[in-house]
């Protein structure tokens, strides 16, 4: 569970929670069915999903378990992709915003998950820049899965 105390992981949780908060919001428009709603929620939804699952995946250590996957330049990846999608439906959102109040509260969910997904792709960036490598840095022992499976002590994080 150490990762949730990284810089990482809380960002990790900031894009979970903007993206659910997206989501709720916008489905209390009566005019969700629209174009524009249909594209937010297939980002939001989207990125809840899949920055969920990389986030299970740390906290659980699947990445240390695959050491052959390039996660830090998946991530990069994703992370940018994510950022210009969020980009493009808040603008959209923030249109209709004009004359739905869901819609523009849904958009300012959206540019902060924006943020975030940019501060992420540039901490994935500057990582890939300087070599970084997950595996390198985290023991299995740190790890909650590996944790629970070898340990019976406090899971609390030892530098």
């Amino acid at each position: 569970m150490c990762y949730l105390y990284t810089i990482p992981g809380m960002v990790k949780v900031v894009q979970i929670l903007l993206n659910l908060m997206g989501t709720v919001t916008i489905s209390l428009s009566s005019i969700v069915t629209i174009p524009h709603g249909i594209s937010f929620l297939v980002v939001s939804v989207g990125g809840l999903f899949i920055t969920g699952l990389l986030f299970g995946f740390y906290v659980f250590c699947v990445y240390m378990m695959c050491t052959g996957i390039p996660w830090l330049k998946i991530e990069f990846v994703y992370c940018s992709l994510w950022t210009v999608a969020c980009a493009t439906v808040a603008s959209l959102v923030a249109d209709v915003g004009r004359i739905d109040d869901p819609f523009l509260i849904s958009s300012i969910f959206a540019y902060l998950a924006m943020i975030a997904y940019g501060y992420d792709a540039f901490i994935k960036f500057d990582a890939l820049r300087s070599g970084d490598n997950l595996q390198q840095h985290h023991k299995a022992d740190k790890c909650f899965f590996c944790w629970s499976l070898t340990s019976r002590t406090d899971p609390v994080c030892k530098a």
